[in-house]
């Protein structure tokens, strides 16, 4: 699996399929505003969703940033993983 970033969002990839999945957010100051997690559907109930929060938060503590989820899913697993030091409060 490889994760890029591409133009406010983190892209997943593998060797056989040049996309699994997707997270999107619009940018403000200090403050990623998460509005989009996408898989596709043959690659559902993988995990592959949450490795794209994980990157995302890993790269927002890379740089001092804060995260508003308007995605549903990002949000439920900011809260459920103890992600709050991420959040904005």
């Amino acid at each position: 699996m490889n994760i890029r970033e591409e133009d406010r969002r983190l892209v997943l990839y593998n060797d056989t399929n040049p996309f699994i999945g997707e997270i999107t957010w619009l940018q403000t100051e200090d403050v990623l505003i998460i509005d989009h997690t996408f898989v596709e559907s043959e690659f559902g109930g993988r995990g592959y969703a949450r490795q794209l929060v994980d990157a995302l938060v890993k790269k927002v503590r890379g740089e001092n940033l804060k995260l508003l989820p308007i995605c549903s899913y990002a949000k439920r697993v900011l809260i459920e993983h103890e992600y709050e030091d991420v959040l904005k409060k």
